[in-house]
């Protein structure tokens, strides 16, 4: 069965190239400068449980299990610290020519209701950014550009991280015409960070806006991607009859 998508997407802290950036204290003593992307998607999808399904292989059970966290996490790339913390490298983000790589350090709570209700919470403790890229044809006005390998954009986003960041995901049983089914709604919040380190820093032109919309289709993109690839992933181990012990 094939998944119902609904959709409904919320930027927020657009920066256009004309808003002023007042300084952002931080924990430090000193002010710094800053600039904020955030973007917050929300989908849901309704979840049939195979013929067949008994409690020890129901999507609930399933959900509330360590063998759904990579799914939930986003990544292929996931291991997890003795504190019970997750470490995920996650897909890359294409920005300006470079190829940003988010570590997260995450952290997965599980709260269950009523009803075979569930509510998950994941939240991104620490992060970290690898920077891959293309930097073009190694011409001198390339090397000197702001955007070459060693520039400008490169050093700002070395030092991004993404404070705040994290996703909440609800798990409902619905009846509809006699039929079981559940929902699962999922509301991703990704809050960019980059630091300027000058006043006067001579960014490439639409770094604010452009920026604005890469995050507005990240977290759209990343949202539904995670959703569908859940469902696969527990209906495959469902229709397969394993077992969580």
């Amino acid at each position: 069965m094939t998944p119902t998508i609904l959709l409904c997407l919320t930027i927020l802290g657009t920066i256009t190239e004309t808003t002023p950036l007042s300084p952002s204290k931080s924990n430090s003593t000193k002010s710094k400068r800053r600039i904020d992307f955030q973007g917050k998607s929300f989908h849901s999808v309704r979840i049939k449980e195979p013929q067949g399904t008994r409690h020890y292989n129901s999507f609930t059970t399933w959900l509330k299990s360590k063998h759904s966290h990579p799914y939930i996490l986003g990544s292929k790339q996931v291991s997890q610290t003795p504190d019970g913390m997750y470490k995920s490298i996650l897909p890359s983000i294409s920005w300006f020519g470079l190829e940003l790589v988010p570590t997260f350090f995450q952290r997965i709570s599980v709260e269950e209701y009523e009803n075979d209700s569930l509510g998950v919470n994941v939240s991104i403790e620490d992060s970290h950014v690898n920077i891959l890229g293309k930097w073009g044809s190694g011409s001198e006005e390339n090397d000197n550009s702001i955007l070459s390998k060693g520039g400008l954009v490169e050093k700002i986003m070395g030092s991004c991280s993404f404070p705040g960041s994290g996703n909440e995901m609800m798990c409902f049983k619905r009846v509809e015409d006699g039929n079981e089914y559940y929902e699962l709604t999922s509301s991703l919040t990704l809050n960019l960070e980059v630091p300027l380190t000058s006043r006067f820093m001579m960014l490439p032109p639409g770094f604010n806006s452009i920026g604005s919309r890469i995050v507005k289709r990240e977290t759209e993109k990343r949202v539904k991607e995670n959703l569908l690839q859940l469902v696969k992933e527990y209906h495959s181990f469902a229709i397969d009859g394993n077992d969580l012990n």
